[in-house]
């Protein structure tokens, strides 16, 4: 899975129903989930579930409301 597509899953999730009601506040992370999934080298190697992109987005927001 490259960038882009990658880039796309987490957009599509984030402007979902799912991933709004996920991130409680709908500011954009789209770039930082997208960065904390790139910074783990052996995820770029294999396809994410939007369930895994939904946890990164998940761990992101709950970060940002503390």
């Amino acid at each position: 899975m490259n960038e882009d597509e990658l880039k796309n899953r987490i957009n599509k999730i984030c402007k979902s129903n799912d991933g709004i009601r996920i991130m409680k506040k709908p500011e954009n992370v789209e770039e930082e989930v997208l960065n904390a999934i790139l910074s783990h080298k052996d995820k770029e190697k294999r396809e994410l579930t939007d369930k895994e992109i939904e946890e990164q987005i998940k761990k992101i927001t709950e970060k940002e409301k503390e």
